[in-house]
């Protein structure tokens, strides 16, 4: 899998290991990658399509509501599960996802 991706972004000028930028839309069950290229733009790579997700469109308000993150969160590569076959083993916290919905509302 690694050499096809890195031949992949090769061919779009983009490189194995640089910065990525994920965008999900719950109500269209999208996902794009977006990843970091020459003089710090982000590139549109791929669009892959989301499964399923849970709860229902809107905000995570409280543990246990069974609702998907939404929002922005920084990742760092310590945070992700490279031995998971079917996904990183991303999962922001409660309280990731909860500032990042008082940010929101806040800035509207």
């Amino acid at each position: 899998m690694k050499p096809a991706l890195e031949r992949d972004l090769r061919q779009l000028g983009l490189r194995y290991g640089a910065p990525v930028f994920m965008r999900i839309f719950k109500r269209e069950k999208e996902l794009e990658l977006w990843i970091e290229g020459d003089a710090q733009r982000f590139v549109h790579f791929r669009t892959y399509p989301v499964c399923t997700y849970s709860g229902e469109l809107g905000p995570k308000q409280r543990e246990g509501d069974n609702q998907a993150p939404e929002g922005f969160y920084r990742v760092a590569a310590r945070q992700l599960n490279p031995q998971s076959a079917l996904s990183p083993g991303l999962q922001p916290g409660l309280s990731e996802c909860l500032r990042s919905r008082t940010r929101a509302l806040a800035a509207s």
